[in-house]
């Protein structure tokens, strides 16, 4: 009973377990002076095993959040992403090495608005806008623990026979890291990512949601700074999925969603992890 006594002091706590693994605490052989060995035979009576790392089981950090955020006039976005350790000793974090941003595996974009979800009852609708708008605003996003921000224009092409057949194109620019360098592609900087969608606006058929808008694009290509450089389709995986909120007579007020692009030698920057980030961008043209 002592033993057990002694043992779950040395366990119990930092301290605790420092005090054992010295002169005569639990994990120490006073007769050999030293830490303990795993054995009882005398031919191993000069094997030390050092046990100051086990102390690092107190101090583990199990999770770190990382969240970077902007904001236009009617719109919030950014990204979270939670890193955390396999093992108690374990130095540093694993991270997420998942093809595509979601909740469940640890990266994720987010976006919303202080205004109500757009949406319409038909192109009758007195505030259903007939030709082209535009909307500018900003992204910021993540790719393992590296942040970028960078630019973004919306096109609106408002179909005026049907919802599901209007357009929307998503371009982001000037994206750059902290040092403000831009990320890279098969040949070289990129200038523009450039997600495209045909008839890709979807009025919601749901009761909570009904009518309202939202958009969504599986495809995107690479416009680079080098001018002589074709651009190129991103083979990697591609997620981009956005809404319009707010509504006035120019229609809605602002558009905002989340995107990323999957990681691998087809990501961005051939790098393992996924870019992942959220966008909002405010009415800037009206048709």
């Amino acid at each position: 009973l002592a033993f057990l006594d002694s043992l779950e002091a040395a366990i119990g706590s930092a301290a605790g377990w420092d005090a054992a693994r010295h002169a005569g605490g639990i994990f120490y052989d006073d007769d050999n002076d030293q830490n303990y060995q795993a054995c009882n035979n005398l031919a191993c009576g000069s094997i030390t095993r050092d046990l100051a790392a086990g102390s690092g089981v107190f101090s583990r950090r199990e999770n770190r959040l990382i969240v970077g955020f902007d904001t236009t006039d009617y719109t919030r976005f950014g990204f979270w992403r939670r890193e955390q350790t396999t093992y108690a000793a374990r130095d540093g974090y694993d991270r997420d090495n998942s093809t595509t941003g979601d909740v469940t595996i640890q990266n994720n974009g987010f976006a919303y608005s202080p205004l109500a979800a757009a949406a319409y009852a038909s192109v009758q609708d007195p505030v259903y806008p007939q030709g082209t708008a535009t909307y500018s605003g900003k992204t910021i996003a993540n790719q393992d623990n590296v942040r970028y921000t960078g630019n973004v224009g919306v096109t609106v092409v408002w179909d005026a026979a049907a919802i599901g057949s209007t357009d929307v194109t998503v371009v982001i620019s000037d994206l750059v890291n902290p040092d403000g360098l831009p990320p890279t592609y098969t040949d070289g900087n990129i200038s523009q990512l450039v997600f495209t969608g045909t008839d890709n606006v979807t009025a919601s058929t749901d009761a909570a949601t009904l009518n309202e808008l939202t958009f969504a694009s599986t495809a995107a290509r690479v416009a680079y700074e080098n001018r002589f450089a074709e651009d190129d389709a991103v083979t990697a995986t591609v997620s981009l999925q956005g809404s319009f909120v707010g509504k006035g007579l120019s229609g809605p007020r602002a558009v905002l969603g989340i995107w990323s692009i999957a990681g691998g030698a087809t990501g961005i920057n051939a790098n393992d992890n996924p870019m992942v980030g959220g966008f909002g961008a405010d009415l800037t043209g009206a048709p």
